[in-house]
């Protein structure tokens, strides 16, 4: 079955791409070996001289005609031009295999380097030692690509082959990328039988389209691409890039070739599985393995809680790629594992046997692709769902396929503008608003400790979605961040699941190098005390994700022999429609000085046209935080 499947990939792939001039693996131009500067891009350190996709349908016809899978042929070309100060040369290609089903797979990975030694040019071709598959868990994997003879003037090329057994989605082809191009080409053809809906990004990338008069075959190629510059406060880049992708939207082989003319249709059509259809009566705790009913409430909200804590906190969540049920509701009780429709059709079915009325809302995550919605009907581009309910006349939105997110809030991916609401004849696109009091609160007290040292006690409280932004800083730290002096005296108090909330203390010392005087930065805790937004022009909106309030208020209780050598001014500004706030204020009282800042972010996104008030914003703010306080030491007073 292998070896019948790599034929048939391989035949539809090298079926007919005359439309488009061909590139020969390891054949360099003296254009591509002399080149040493972009014309268009002079400051580049590495330069894309050719990449192309070549996505064909894969089927055999023996006694039925049967739709195998997607295969894309990839083929990439790239050139350092500087010293690599940025070791350019590592190279991933994710694919989600899922064990033995294998629902993605790659073949025929390849790689050379051309290079040079001793002003000759050299070739050489990668082996296993290079070339390493390594299993990242939940049936994601990944090829790792590692070029020697990475450095200035080396050819880096690679190809390889994807196989795709999900072909209602053409992934597609991102035309742009941190370094500029010289030629970028996708390719695509499709039988007769199917029909996809194509979805295309850019001006240049509509203007380039080439379609054969069959339209069977569709050709893009850009050339001369410029770099892209990904800006601070951007959640998905690939929103502002050029690219094209695609949905199936006609398949001859079914009964009905269409598959999803309204959004009313496809609502049905998701009902109407067996898998859906096992979820629509109501689970009873009895059903569970319950013998007395642990759910009941005082009210339809306290019920909700308790049911999502049940399902969030004893089913596991499995990967998936597709929007629809794997198993039915029997199966998933028995496993005690599902993907994200199974859990959350779960915890709809048990709130109907409380009769609180809810609904499955399909969405498509931040950060995985394109984030806004296509306005046609097509389940493949939701990568994920949520719940929503309604108690009298207030509508919730919950995630009960995550442990940690608390009730109410859903994770900082899912925090989107808008979903597919499937319910019976009225399934359709809706507006997805996720209520949430977002907050940091930062409290610093400085003084002495037991024995006399200067210290400064630190208190924070994060709330809701500001706890996820925490959670995962902590997750991903920046390596180039100076993270200052080790607190001691920790104590953490977790009540973010049960009321949206994570607590900590801690104590830090006071660096004193023995001089006259001691400086403070109490509000270098805020991320904001460094201003990102020094370009002079911004091409993109600015997203802050949601909306919040930060607080950093210090206390100074003077110990003798010190005394403030020059308060920071108090301040107040704003945006000119309010959508950001900042303040300043100084409070002295009988020795005890007070420092208060609050910063305040009432929307989750601004236009790039607001981009100079918010730059003359942020100069002032960044300004304020980074502001150093100083202690001077008065007479006989030298250090701690």
């Amino acid at each position: 079955m292998k070896k019948h499947l790599l034929s048939s990939v391989l035949y539809f792939l090298v079926s007919a791409y005359s439309l488009a001039q061909e590139v020969n693996w390891g054949a360099y131009s003296e254009e591509e070996l002399a080149l040493e500067s972009v014309p268009f891009e002079p400051n580049a350190k590495v330069v894309t001289l050719f990449e192309e996709g070549k996505t064909s349908l894969v089927w055999r016809n023996e006694q039925y005609l049967e739709v195998l899978g997607m295969a894309t042929e990839y083929h990439y070309r790239h050139k350092i031009l500087d010293n690599n100060s940025g070791n350019f040369g590592n190279f991933t290609i994710p694919f989600f295999q899922a064990g033995e089903m294998k629902i993605e797979n790659i073949l025929q990975v390849q790689a050379q380097v051309s290079y040079l030694e001793d002003g000759e040019r050299k070739l050489k071709v990668l082996t296993e030692n290079d070339i390493k598959l390594v299993d990242l868990g939940d049936g994601y994997m990944e090829y790792r690509i590692i070029f020697p003879n990475s450095s200035k003037g080396s050819i880096l090329e690679y190809k390889y082959i994807k196989f795709d057994r999900a072909y209602y989605s053409l992934d597609g082809w991102l035309f742009q990328s941190e370094y500029p191009k010289l030629i970028s080409r996708f390719l695509f053809e499709v039988p007769d039988f199917l029909k996809y809906q194509l979805v295309m990004q850019g001006a240049k990338v509509k203007s380039s389209l080439q379609t054969s008069s069959n339209r069977d075959r569709f050709i893009w190629d850009l050339r001369d691409i410029p770099s892209i510059r990904f800006e601070p406060y951007i959640s998905s880049p690939v929103d502002y890039m050029d690219f094209v992708e695609g949905f199936l939207s006609y398949n001859s082989l079914r009964t009905n070739p269409v598959l999803y003319s309204t959004w009313e249709n496809l609502g049905e059509e998701l009902m109407a599985s067996k898998e859906f259809k096992s979820y629509s009566k109501p689970t009873t705790f009895k059903k569970l393995g319950f013998d007395a009913d642990p759910f009941g409430g005082s009210s339809q909200v306290s019920i909700a809680k308790k049911i999502f804590e049940y399902v969030s906190e004893n089913f596991a969540l499995e990967p998936s790629l597709f929007s629809f049920p794997t198993q039915t509701l029997a199966d998933l009780i028995r496993r005690k594992s599902g993907n994200h429709m199974d859990l959350n059709l779960l915890f709809i079915s048990i709130l109907k046997s409380y009769e609180i009325e809810a609904d499955l809302v399909l969405i498509h995550q931040k950060g995985m692709g394109r984030t806004d919605l296509i306005p046609s009907p097509n389940i493949d581009q939701f990568t994920a769902s949520i719940v929503r309910f309604k108690t009298g006349d207030e509508i919730h939105y919950v995630d009960a396929t995550d442990p940690v997110v608390p009730f109410g809030l859903v994770g900082l991916p899912k925090m989107v503008s808008r979903g597919f609401l499937v319910k019976s004849a009225e399934s359709s696109l809706i507006p997805v608003r996720i209520p949430h009091q977002s907050t940091l609160d930062l409290k610093v007290w400085f003084g002495k400790d037991s024995i006399g040292n200067l210290e400064q006690r630190h208190e924070i409280k994060v709330t809701d979605a500001s706890v996820l932004s925490l959670l995962e800083s902590l997750k991903n730290p920046d390596p180039e961040e100076d993270m200052g002096p080790d607190p001691y005296q920790v104590s953490v108090e977790d009540k973010f699941r049960q009321d949206h909330y994570l607590k900590s203390t801690y104590h830090l010392p006071v660096k004193d190098e023995g001089g006259s005087v001691v400086v403070l930065d109490p509000f270098s805790f805020s991320s904001f005390s460094t201003n990102l937004f020094t370009d002079e022009e911004r091409k993109f909106p600015i997203e802050f994700q949601y909306p919040f309030v930060e607080t950093i208020s210090v206390r100074l209780d003077l110990p003798e022999g010190f005394k403030v050598d020059e308060f920071p001014a108090p301040i107040s500004v704003n945006m000119a429609n309010k959508e950001l706030e900042f303040s300043f204020e100084v409070v002295d009282s009988e020795g005890i000085i007070e420092l208060r800042s609050k910063l305040e972010v009432n929307v989750s996104s601004l236009s790039a046209k607001s981009y100079p008030e918010l730059q003359q914003f942020f100069r002032v703010v960044s300004a304020k935080l980074s502001e150093p306080l100083v202690l001077e030491k008065t007479q006989g007073i030298s250090s701690f």
